[in-house]
């Protein structure tokens, strides 16, 4: 297995740049060839597709969901990978709060994040 040490500072990488918006840090936790998928849009992306749709400037996740916080974590390291849970809090366009449940499953190869399943619990508002 990965070095937990080093595989831990990955999945903290990566959802702090989401946390913050840093695409440039997203990116440098994918792959070249990684993989994204989500259980609202059940649809399978490239990694870099998913860092340009979450930084799109008026419907990206990045710009629709302010002060964005990952709390209640736990995370659970297997041989090539990880399961993450999380809840997601922020504040939506209107100034309304919310909390969404998530897991990761990510599966890591030399270091990157070659792939990931996010479950992604209640609709947000659009």
């Amino acid at each position: 297995m990965q070095g937990t040490d080093s595989l831990t500072a990955l999945i903290e990488k990566y959802c702090r740049a989401l946390e913050i918006g840093d695409k440039t840090a997203l990116d440098e936790c994918y792959a070249p060839d990684a993989r994204v998928w989500n259980s609202m849009d059940r649809t399978d992306r490239a990694g870099q597709d998913h860092t340009k749709l979450q930084s799109e400037p008026v419907t990206g996740f990045f710009a629709r969901y302010a002060d964005r916080k990952y709390t209640e974590a736990r995370v659970n390291l297997f041989d090539g990978g990880f399961v993450r849970q999380h809840v997601l809090t922020g504040f939506l366009e209107d100034g309304t709060k919310f909390s969404r449940p998530i897991c990761l499953i990510g599966y890591v190869e030399n270091g990157r994040i070659a792939r990931i399943d996010e479950y992604l619990g209640t609709r947000l508002p659009k």
